[in-house]
């Protein structure tokens, strides 16, 4: 009896560490927050507004967070609280394009600078949105607009335009893009399709979709390969799964579990891990809690 109980307590140990082999605990962030915008320079990552509970809709703090420290930005990035923004950092500066007040998509358009920590109102966008997605690639700023549409628009910062691209071909509400091969991909959304677009062609192409439905899960790009972290997978269900995207083979498997299923939360890459980061968790309590994940894991 107690070879069999020293055996069970073996194969759960051994079971548990399948996971945990992933992953690592983080420094917090300041603050329980989800539902922000997000994007990552370098060795940083920034996270703009946000919800902080279910009674506070909205922050307008930001979050600096480097080589798995913080800073809060000093100043208020903007008069107004928002959620589910889409920020892009470009040329030191960090834009700040639409986002939700309450339910209601905005056109509201900031950037923050950081070195004078100011930052400036720009006027309007030629659409509303929240939900968004914000993509740096070839000195301009790519906007998957979300709010349920299936609008796309270039930004270009040296002149503060906006052009109109090529619709997606699926409507898209908080959904994750990343830049792989010099071209973007987006991923779910309100569905599990893949697309991606061809800046020389302005078109898209499908590619495997995902195996599950997904929306507002996050995503980052590390040894060419695509990672997408948790999501809502439907009106109640919070995913914890962890899914890898190979795009010579146009194939998605699955790689493991995050620790704390989440949904509205972020993901950065900082030398060779992924940072994922705050969120709401399957027992719908905000959390501030950054987790590292490592492609290669740890071998015990």
């Amino acid at each position: 009896m107690r070879k069999f109980s020293i055996f069970l307590i073996f194969v759960i140990s051994c079971a548990k560490s399948d996971m945990e082999k992933f992953w690592q605990d983080g420094n917090p962030l300041p603050y329980k927050v989800a539902n922000f915008g997000w994007t990552s320079n370098l060795n940083s990552f920034y996270i703009f507004g946000g919800d902080t509970s279910f009674n506070d809709y909205s922050t307008s703090r930001m979050i600096i967070y480097n080589n798995n420290s913080y800073q809060i930005s000093e100043t208020l990035i903007a008069p107004i609280h928002l959620k589910n923004s889409c920020i892009a950092v470009y040329n030191n500066k960090v834009y700040i394009f639409g986002g939700y007040i309450a339910n209601a998509p905005t056109n509201y358009f900031f950037s923050y600078d950081l070195n004078s920590k100011t930052y400036q109102d720009l006027g309007n966008m030629p659409f509303e949105t929240g939900g968004c997605f914000a993509i740096v690639l070839n000195n301009k700023i790519y906007i998957i607009v979300g709010a349920n549409t299936s609008l796309f628009y270039e930004f270009n910062p040296a002149n503060n335009s906006f052009n109109q691209k090529a619709s997606l071909k699926y409507i898209r509400d908080r959904a994750c893009a990343v830049v792989l091969n010099g071209q973007i991909y987006v991923i779910g959304g309100g569905n599990n399709k893949v697309e991606v677009y061809d800046i020389i062609a302005n078109s898209w192409i499908e590619k495997k979709s995902l195996d599950i439905s997904l929306k507002s899960h996050t995503c980052s790009v590390l040894d060419n390969n695509i990672y997408v972290f948790g999501g809502q997978t439907s009106s109640t269900t919070i995913s914890s799964k962890v899914f890898k995207y190979d795009p010579n083979s146009d194939t998605w498997s699955y790689v493991t579990d995050m620790k704390t299923p989440r949904k509205g939360l972020g993901s950065a890459v900082i030398g060779n891990e992924i940072y994922v980061f705050g969120g709401i968790d399957d027992n719908n309590n905000f959390t501030n809690k950054v987790e590292i994940f490592r492609v290669s894991p740890i071998v015990f």
